[in-house]
């Protein structure tokens, strides 16, 4: 995640760590340049407007080298700087603001056809889920999940042994914030 809002920054970082990504952010674009040489990511959401390099000279000299999926993410809506993002190597270009949901499912569709991210076997015990096919077995015996079930059980496998909040919940299976109190005592 590259952005200097530190806002976006930190929502981006939530966002995606939720959603069962390890994340390394950027607030620079020499930064990020330098992080991609030492540790190549897996996708990349680049925002436009950097303190130091701008964010279509960052794509292209990422593309030079990496093939990782650029997604620029940036308050650019013209027409011409979306085709500028673009031609320099985005491989998807977003405006702010933005939906995070919108967000995470361009990465997931990118992450897809790069064979990495959400289309790999998920796996605890006795149960495997199939994200690419949306079918899950326990014990060899596929199960008959609801669509609700099924997001509960992709969240869980993708957190093992985790700890999950009832917002954190809540804003992955619904989309929504939880605003109600916690029924545990403290």
């Amino acid at each position: 995640m590259v952005d200097d809002d530190l806002g976006v920054l930190n929502a981006l970082r939530r966002a995606f760590a939720l959603d069962g990504y390890d994340v390394d952010v950027a607030s620079a674009g020499a930064t990020a340049l330098a992080q991609a040489e030492v540790r190549p990511p897996e996708l990349i959401v680049l925002d436009v407007m950097l303190p130091d390099i701008d964010g279509f000279t960052v794509c292209q000299r990422l593309r030079e080298d990496l093939a990782t999926p650029i997604i620029m993410l940036t308050a650019r809506d013209t027409v011409p700087d979306r085709i500028q993002g673009l031609d320099r190597g985005a491989d998807d270009y977003l405006v702010k603001p933005f939906a995070m949901d919108e967000l995470l499912a361009r990465a997931r569709a990118l992450l897809r056809r790069t064979g990495t991210g959400e289309g790999s076997m998920l796996e605890f015990e006795d149960v495997a889920l199939e994200p690419r096919a949306r079918q899950a077995t326990r014990g060899g015996r596929l199960l008959k999940l609801r669509p609700r079930e099924y997001d509960l059980l992709l969240l869980f496998l993708r957190h093992p042994q985790q700890a999950l909040s009832r917002e954190q919940i809540c804003q992955q299976v619904w989309g929504f914030a939880y605003e109600g109190e916690s029924t545990s005592s403290t």
